[in-house]
């Protein structure tokens, strides 16, 4: 892209120079040619006064003229010993106290070849003889020669070099200075766009090599990868897009593998004990009366509920969670919720209070599994809330959202795992038997149904003191 751009002002400064000098060249020769004629028209003036006093051309190569001494046009001529003066308009370039010198120079203050031509085409007076070939002046004589008339008869013709398109050295090196500053101007400028676009491409392609390095061994699972970040362009804004590409995935990483050891150590526990267990009726050891087959349902009952857990986290990471949305009033299945929770309180000694609004929250939801939610939360609180303590099951309408809080008055939740409790598998308490925490995936399922539903769900927490869950869901009517 750079070079593009590089090859596109390259082209564009190019086509400039070359249009610029053409327009140049041919602007400044229009105007040499104006010049030349208008030269040619102020000299003729002079060469017809001559012809009208003297009568013919003779000694007309011995005309020169004072520019000392003008005044309102008023010029001084000498021819031989004679001298007079005629009004006409000064020659371009004419300098007040200039004097003319050498017998042949008519115009001496421009540096141009002068022709004057009798009506035949001959040459009366040549400037500048040494010149060379006055052919292109007579070539020209038409377009770039003023007449000089006497009686209506044409007596002669008066060329200037420059009407015919033949420049003086002063034009051709002023010309030439011009040409030579616009081909360089263009040249240069060139030069520091490709300078300027080399340096802008390295200044590009640095980090995005640095990012093609990393993203390859990203790849390869090497999710270390930081790049710095060095601009606050578009650049630096994909750098830190990077980085935190790489860090969510070093983190889901770190989670997967954490994931699959503690998925693990929960299937390891049943496990060994069924296994134990097992050994120890076959060995003659345990018999199988009810007890015992009661403690192996109880490890089998462990197992299923983690695999459904795992299966509905599964699900709803794939979106294939199937849900049967209905009207679901929050209060009446809160309620009913809080009342299936009541006896183990009671045998526990912790007080639940229910405060509904007794207003209309109606939610578009699939029951059983915000039932699934509510129970999840109630549960945590009650396995955190002491003796003596109490849970409160608070509903409220917030800004057309309808509000679930379940607060307990438990251990607390330090600050540090508060943003990871909702991640599957994750104990704020760091234990890892069951009966402590349980497996880890209640949280994980309750954001995993409320995002399902459209809502959101947080935690609040002072340790020591208790903890509040909170879920708003969106209003049916609204």
């Amino acid at each position: 892209m750079i070079l593009s751009f590089v090859l596109i002002i390259v082209s564009a400064v190019g086509s400039f120079s070359l249009v610029g000098r053409s327009t140049i060249n041919q602007w400044f020769n229009r105007m040499m040619l104006q010049s030349g004629r208008e030269y040619a028209s102020r000299a003729a003036q002079i060469f017809g006064w001559y012809y009208v006093t003297n009568g013919s051309w003779d000694g007309v190569e011995n005309l020169w003229i004072d520019f000392r001494q003008f005044s309102n046009n008023r010029m001084l001529i000498q021819s031989g010993g004679s001298q007079w003066q005629i009004d006409v308009e000064p020659p371009q370039g004419a300098v007040p106290g200039e004097l003319t010198s050498g017998a042949g120079n008519i115009m001496p203050p421009r540096d141009e070849r002068l022709l004057l031509v009798d009506a035949n085409g001959g040459i009366i007076y040549d400037s500048n003889p040494d010149a060379g070939s006055a052919d292109t002046l007579l070539a020209n004589m038409d377009v770039g020669g003023v007449q000089i008339r006497v009686e209506d008869e044409i007596v002669g013709t008066v060329i200037a070099a420059s009407s015919a398109g033949i420049l003086n050295t002063f034009q051709e090196a002023f010309l030439h200075n011009v040409n030579t500053f616009v081909l360089l101007g263009g040249i240069g400028a060139m030069l520091v766009a490709i300078g300027f676009g080399a340096w802008l491409s390295v200044g590009i392609l640095r980090p995005v090599k640095a990012l093609s390095q990393a993203s390859h061994k990203l790849a390869e699972g090497d999710y270390s990868q930081r790049i710095p970040v060095t601009t606050d362009d578009e650049l630096g804004e994909m750098t830190q897009s990077f980085n935190h590409m790489a860090a969510e995935l070093e983190d889901q990483e770190m989670l997967r593998r954490r994931s699959l050891a503690d998925v693990a150590h929960e299937l390891r526990t049943p496990l060994s004990v069924l296994q134990i267990e097992l050994e120890s009726i076959e060995d003659g050891i345990t018999e199988p009366d009810a007890e015992t087959i009661q403690r192996l349902q109880l490890e089998v009952g462990t197992l299923r509920k983690l695999v459904e857990d795992l299966r509905i986290l599964s699900l709803a990471d794939a979106g294939e969670l199937k849900l049967d949305f209905q009207p679901v009033d929050i209060d009446g299945l809160l309620h009913i919720n809080v009342k299936r929770m009541e006896r183990q309180a009671k045998e526990k000694g912790v007080t639940i209070i229910e405060d509904l609004t007794q207003a209309d929250l109606q939610v578009l939801g699939d029951e059983q599994r915000l039932s699934q939610v509510f129970l999840n939360l109630l549960s945590n609180a009650l396995q955190y809330t002491a003796a003596g303590g109490t849970i409160l099951a608070k509903s409220e309408h917030v800004g057309g959202q309808a509000r679930v809080s379940i607060t307990d008055t438990g251990t607390g939740i330090a600050a540090e795992d508060i943003p990871h409790i909702f991640e599957r598998l994750y104990r704020s308490d760091g234990a890892r038997a069951r009966q402590n925490g349980g497996s880890g995936l209640g949280l994980s399922i309750a954001r995993s149904l409320v995002l399902a539903h459209g809502g959101k769900i947080w935690a609040e927490s002072v340790e020591g003191e208790g903890s509040t869950f909170s879920l708003e869901l969106p209003l049916l009517q609204e």
